[in-house]
């Protein structure tokens, strides 16, 4: 796994020899060993500070929309420090009007692009903005907010 030039580059990955059929749960278990205690970094377009989750992991190994976005776990700090801001959203209502999460206050999107295996993608990473909570171990920002991985996407080029 290298990064040059603006692309971040992965060739191989840590679960690559295990047999196809368990490489998400090897990958899903991995990530979490990997992120437990070093899991903040910070996005250099920004200077935001976006945690790694164990909800974020889950939620790129079982849903992620392109079957190989989890292999992309072993360079998911270098992805969150590299990506550029593109835009925040909303949270998405209910059909009553509600938000289902009332601590989430917004949704940002940032990108960048890697090279996995020598085949070009953009990255799409989905950052979660929610309301700080006095205590705990957030980092919050200027105006109490703290940002969460929620997931990445992979787009061909």
């Amino acid at each position: 796994m290298t990064n040059n030039d603006d692309v971040i580059r992965v060739d191989k990955t840590p679960f690559d020899d295990v047999p196809v059929g368990q490489r998400r749960k090897t990958a899903k278990k991995w990530a979490k060993d990997q992120y437990r205690e070093n899991n903040i970094f910070e996005n250099d377009s920004t200077k935001q500070k976006i945690k790694i989750t164990s909800g974020g992991i889950d939620h790129t190994v079982y849903e992620a929309y392109h079957p190989d976005a989890f292999y992309l776990l072993p360079v998911l700090p270098d992805i969150i420090r590299q990506a550029k801001f593109v835009s925040t959203e909303a949270p998405i209502r209910d059909a009553d009007g509600r938000n289902p999460e009332p601590d989430l206050h917004q949704v940002e999107r940032y990108r960048t692009n890697v090279q996995l295996r020598g085949k070009p993608f953009e990255v799409e990473l989905i950052v979660k903005v929610k309301k700080g909570k006095k205590g705990g171990d957030r980092e919050l920002d200027s105006i109490g907010m703290y940002r969460n991985y929620y997931h990445h996407e992979l787009h061909g080029k």
